[in-house]
């Protein structure tokens, strides 16, 4: 690529900042095959945690008639 960037011009309508929530605790770990326990699904968290990942989403409550509930959750 040549050239340079064309200029920035900020948009008003935009929000000046955004959150971007880390849900691979939730999401990732259901998707699983194999059954993780407690104490490694704790461990991640922490991990994501440390690393300066924030808010992590570590698991939700669902009604069971809208889907299967997440198993060992508390």
């Amino acid at each position: 690529m040549t050239g340079s960037f064309p200029a920035l011009h900020p948009d008003t309508g935009l929000p000046t900042s955004v959150t971007v929530y880390e849900v691979g605790p939730r999401d990732g770990l259901q998707a699983e095959a194999a059954f993780v326990p407690t104490d490694l699904k704790i461990s991640f968290i922490r991990d994501l945690l440390a690393a300066g990942l924030s808010p992590v989403e570590a698991s939700e409550l669902r009604v069971a008639e809208v889907g299967p509930p997440a198993g060992r959750c508390r």
